[in-house]
């Protein structure tokens, strides 16, 4: 009889210990993939009634901006209610806050500031509207405006820079003239470009026009309807990552540069997967690089601090900020069933998953984050779009 105590003891023992480290386990899982004792949830939905061609939310998620191809932009705020609305002679082609969220930048052939205290436009920026259109343009943190104009007939483009008040303060720089697909970024000050085209040409520039440095890359059995072989982007040291993809008798292979101010390369990597983004983070010191399998997240020496990845899944697109990643995974149809093809869209802070979605079977969808990484845009296109808010401990915080 005792023997048998014995051993009832022990197992009894057993079953406590293997209870305990379950438990030890479950809640190890649950904190690494919670964040701030918080959850995302969706506050509130809208449909439009045209198509959605642009949208944007600000730095800290006060206002989110919707543009459509009828010309109309509309600025809410976190309540869902319409702060400001307003049609444009021209389809909305690219919609940007500034940092401090006292303006709204909107693009069509030229550039506006609505300026969002106010509630009315406060300027329109262009250049020889007559010869050119404003291709493309950025918002700086310093509170400049970069723009890129191009002309309408020929092959002439001009870089310039504006202040917060519309005032042009660098006057317009010629950019290489050419006649096929090309690429510009710009540092995030403004200050530094890299230009990319697609028959393998690559300079570093200032936006005063000074060269740094440039490179050419040979590209074999490149065709004008390939997809364009570079992605680009630079950080305000001058530091340029750059991926380029190059055809061979077997398949496309895929590099990876890391370059200094001065033309150095700094690292190199090469892979066989595709690679879908490219950019720095906010605060320069790391850079994503989303291939079709993964994100991975490299410091500026080339060392892996993050890699992350969905076994049956494929990555549709990646971007980073300051510490949150945004990836959207599509399903890999000849692993997954037909009743599983459904996509997920995942946030990251620090390697920890703090959000995770299904999206709908082939639907078409994007998503703008804001810098703080506590508000995100959904767009379910054409008409769609959702406000997510991060919420703490059962209480809102104020963001």
């Amino acid at each position: 009889m005792k023997t048998i105590r014995t051993k009832h003891n022990t197992w009894t023992n057993y079953l406590i210990l293997s209870l305990v480290l379950l438990c030890f386990f479950f809640f190890f899982q649950f904190s690494k993939n919670s964040f701030a004792q918080g959850s995302l949830q969706q506050l509130w939905q809208k449909e439009l009634d045209s198509t959605i061609s642009s949208h944007t939310v600000s730095s800290n998620g006060k206002f989110v901006a919707i543009g459509d191809q009828d010309g109309f932009v509309h600025v809410y705020n976190q309540d869902g209610v319409e702060y400001f609305s307003h049609q444009f002679q021209f389809p909305v082609l690219d919609l940007a806050f500034a940092f401090d969220e006292t303006s709204l930048y909107v693009r069509c052939y030229s550039v506006y500031c609505i300026d969002l205290t106010e509630q009315r436009i406060v300027w329109e920026k262009y250049y020889q509207p007559d010869q050119f259109y404003i291709e493309d343009f950025w918002v700086f943190q310093d509170g400049k405006i970069g723009y890129l104009a191009s002309s309408l007939t020929q092959l002439q483009r001009y870089y310039f820079l504006s202040n917060s008040d519309g005032v042009t303060i660098e006057e317009a720089k010629s950019l290489p003239n050419t006649h096929v697909r090309y690429r510009i970024v710009p540092s995030p000050d403004g200050k530094l470009l890299i230009w990319t085209t697609e028959e393998g040409s690559i300079e570093c520039m200032s936006y005063y026009g000074f060269v740094h440095w440039n490179k050419q890359v040979s590209f074999s059995n490149q065709t004008s309807s390939d997809s364009y072989p570079f992605l680009q982007d630079i950080n305000n040291n001058g530091d340029v990552c750059i991926s380029f993809s190059q055809n061979t008798d077997e398949s496309s292979l895929h590099t990876i540069l890391m370059i200094n101010l001065d033309g150095v390369i700094l690292w190199e990597r090469t892979t066989k997967d595709s690679i879908k983004n490219l950019s720095f983070s906010h605060h320069k010191e790391s850079v994503l690089i989303g291939t079709s399998k993964q994100a991975q997240l490299y410091d500026l020496s080339g060392n892996l601090l993050q890699e992350n990845k969905i076994f049956g899944y494929r990555v549709e697109s990646a971007q980073i900020f300051y510490s949150h990643l945004l990836i959207q995974f599509q399903p890999i149809s000849e692993i997954r069933p037909s009743f599983f093809q459904k996509g997920i869209v995942e946030l990251n802070w620090m390697d920890n998953v703090i959000w995770r979605k299904h999206t709908i079977e082939n639907s078409r969808t994007g998503f703008s984050l804001a810098d703080n990484g506590y508000v995100i845009i959904e767009v379910c296109y054409p008409k769609k779009f959702s406000f997510y808010k991060f919420h703490f401990n059962n209480t809102q915080r104020k963001v």
